[in-house]
């Protein structure tokens, strides 16, 4: 709790994350998650994360995360202001669609960039999109539906 914001992680302040905190809460969601899968009996390869904001953050320390058993994301404005150079694996594996805003109060134009490089310079698929500001918007969901449905459908085809 964050002056009564819920945050799935700790931070110092504004874009400037505790970085011990947000890999311990990530091995504890990863650890749930796969909890889930194995009660559930599903693979957590076919799972999408799905986060917004400090959601879309988490979701990215699990998905650069070596040996990371995710494949799928959709994530809206995320930032990631984290020292990612002990990370090594390639994610050419890895589908992402990032929602961005071209003027968020929150997350600058250069972080949207950032975390496009994060996982572009991994050669993950990223489908990037654009809004203006710290939002979910209708267009936005749209386009995330639109980008999923073809991946599942080119994904049967194979």
């Amino acid at each position: 709790n964050e002056n009564g914001a819920l945050r799935f992680f700790k931070r110092h302040r504004e874009g400037l994350f505790d970085e011990e905190d947000l890999n311990t809460r990530g091995r504890q969601l990863k650890d749930f998650l796969e909890e889930q899968a194995k009660a559930h009996q599903f693979d957590l390869s076919d799972a999408i994360l799905i986060g917004f904001s400090n959601g879309a953050n988490m979701a990215i320390n699990l998905l650069l995360a070596d040996q990371s058993p995710f494949q799928k994301a959709i994530l809206f404005a995320p930032m990631y202001p984290v020292d990612t150079s002990k990370l090594t694996e390639d994610k050419s594996h890895l589908n992402l669609f990032i929602s961005m805003g071209t003027e968020d109060p929150l997350v600058s134009l250069a972080d949207s960039q950032q975390v496009l490089s994060l996982f572009e310079s991994r050669r993950a698929k990223v489908t990037p999109f654009w809004v203006t500001s710290h939002e979910i918007r209708l267009d936005s969901l749209q386009a995330a539906k639109e980008w999923l449905e073809q991946l599942t459908s080119s994904s049967k085809e194979v």
